[in-house]
């Protein structure tokens, strides 16, 4: 009986792991094909946050938790431009901003399979 329950229980781990491996994927492209910080927001507020009772409008002051939210997406979105930015000056070789990049999508990469 517990080899059976172990088995059910691996089961369902495996079947959650695949439902956030697909919303993840759902989400992150609605995310990307964003045009703006803003969109990209609305887009993980309407994805994410919502499913968890925390919902965005235009009125985004009205609910303390879904200020922080918004305001650790943008801190990440900021953070993450400053980055980016770091390989346009003209003293950065093409091969040295190529790695560089490289770098910020492999750890990009590593924390999102960190969460399946």
């Amino acid at each position: 009986m517990t080899g059976e329950r172990e088995t059910r229980q691996q089961r369902r781990a495996r079947e959650r792991a695949e439902t956030r491996a697909s919303l993840a994927e759902h989400v992150g492209a609605r995310v990307v094909a964003a045009p703006s910080v803003q969109a990209m927001w609305r887009a993980f507020a309407e994805e994410v946050l919502a499913r968890h009772g925390i919902k965005a409008g235009e009125d985004d002051t009205a609910d303390f938790a879904l200020v922080w939210f918004r305001r650790a997406f943008y801190a990440g979105a900021a953070g993450m431009f400053e980055l980016v930015t770091r390989v346009a000056p003209d003293d950065v070789s093409e091969d040295k901003g190529v790695d560089m990049l490289q770098r910020l999508s492999d750890e990009l990469e590593t924390y999102a399979r960190s969460l399946q």
